[in-house]
C-alpha cells in the first residue's frame, strides 16, 4: 500500500472511531412514578423536579451533564417543543422510535446549525439537539400517535380518556458536537422511549 492509501485508510478509521465514540449512550436508571402509573429510564443521577401529582396533569424535568429531559402527561395545549426557541438557526430531521420497544411512532429532531434547514441536517451542525415525540396510551397499554383536530388552530387529543405523553430531550455541549453528536442524542432518546411502560 502506498503512502496516499495509508493516509486515506487512517482518515477513514479515524472517522469510524469518532462516530463510535460519539454514539456511546450515557448510563440510565429506572424512574418509576406510581401515582402517574408509568416508568421509563432517565439519565443516571439526574436532578429531578416534578409538578404535584395532580392527576391527570403532570410534568417532570430531569437534568444531568448536558442533558435535559422533559416528560409531560395530558398537557395537550403544549404544541411547541420547549427547547426549540433556543436552537435557531436550526436544521430538522425525523425518524421513528420504538415506544415500549414495540410501538413505532414518529419523532422530530432539531439541531443548532449554521443556517436554517427544514429539509435535513447535512453540514454546519453544531452542539445542541432536541428530539421529541408525543403519543397516546390506551387502557390496554398500547401506544398510538397523538391525534390532531381538523381545524384552523389545530390542537392535540387522544381517544376516549386515554393519556397523552409529550417527551422532549435536549443534548447540549461539546460531546454532542456535529452529526455524530446529533445521532448520539437520537440514540439516547430511542433508548429512553424503548424503556417506557405504563403500570398495569
Amino acid at each position: 500500500m502506498n503512502k496516499t492509501g495509508i493516509i486515506v485508510l487512517l482518515i477513514v478509521l479515524g472517522v469510524i472511531f469518532a462516530f463510535q465514540m460519539a454514539r456511546k449512550v450515557l448510563p440510565l436508571e429506572k424512574y418509576t412514578n406510581d401515582p402517574q402509573e408509568f416508568e421509563l429510564s432517565v439519565p443516571k443521577d439526574a436532578n429531578i423536579n416534578t409538578s404535584p401529582d395532580s392527576s391527570p396533569y403532570f410534568s417532570a424535568f430531569f437534568e444531568s451533564n448536558g442533558i435535559k429531559l422533559i416528560v409531560k402527561k395530558n398537557q395537550l395545549d403544549e404544541t411547541t417543543p420547549l427547547f426549540l426557541p433556543d436552537l435557531f438557526p436550526a436544521c430538522r430531521t425525523s425518524g421513528t422510535v420504538d415506544v415500549s420497544g414495540k410501538y413505532k411512532l414518529n419523532y422530530v429532531a432539531y439541531s443548532s446549525a449554521d443556517k436554517d434547514d427544514e429539509t435535513g441536517c447535512r453540514v454546519g451542525v453544531k452542539s445542541e439537539h432536541t428530539v421529541f415525540t408525543r403519543f397516546c396510551v390506551g387502557d390496554n397499554g398500547e401506544a398510538y400517535k397523538t391525534l390532531i383536530y381538523d381545524s384552523v388552530e389545530g390542537g392535540y387529543y387522544c381517544n376516549n380518556n386515554d393519556s397523552e405523553y409529550n417527551i422532549n430531550i435536549l443534548c447540549s455541549g461539546t460531546e454532542w458536537s456535529s452529526l455524530p453528536g446529533q445521532q448520539k442524542c437520537i440514540d439516547l432518546f430511542n433508548q429512553i422511549l424503548a424503556s417506557f411502560k405504563t403500570k398495569d
